[in-house]
């Protein structure tokens, strides 16, 4: 359950870090 909850952490940021970039380069679509 740990790890898997570790795993998980890691994948999210990954996830945020691309939709961050994903949404910087088309005009700011997450609103920041």
């Amino acid at each position: 359950m740990h790890l898997i909850f570790i795993i998980d952490i890691n994948g999210l940021a990954k996830f945020i870090t691309f939709v961050t970039l994903i949404a910087d380069q088309s005009g700011g679509f997450a609103g920041k």
